[in-house]
């Protein structure tokens, strides 16, 4: 693994990959679809992955946002799921 990592394509690509969920995040919040709870969850699981630079806790950071962002996936399914079966914007929130 060592041996392939090329520092600045990884170090980019995290980073991207951090950022642009944080700006979904950050639309979630303003639009009537999500629940304020499922941007709030976004965010902070995102700003916890940019924390992989962090010296010392780097790794343990980025640990901590891949299970905010698997609850972050699931709040977001479930409002899609009931969305998609004819449910309110009101159900959707409420669940």
């Amino acid at each position: 693994m060592l041996a392939i990592y090329q520092g600045t394509t990884f170090d980019v690509s995290y980073v991207l990959l951090a950022v642009a969920p944080l700006i979904i995040s950050v639309v979630m919040l303003r639009s009537n679809t999500f629940g304020k709870v499922t941007a709030a969850v976004g965010m902070v699981a995102n700003v916890l992955a940019v924390g992989f630079f962090v010296p010392a806790i780097g790794v343990f950071l980025s640990l901590i946002s891949v299970v905010a962002l698997l609850i972050w996936y699931v709040l977001i399914a479930r409002s899609l799921f009931t969305l998609a079966q004819g449910g309110s914007l009101e159900e959707a929130h409420r669940n």
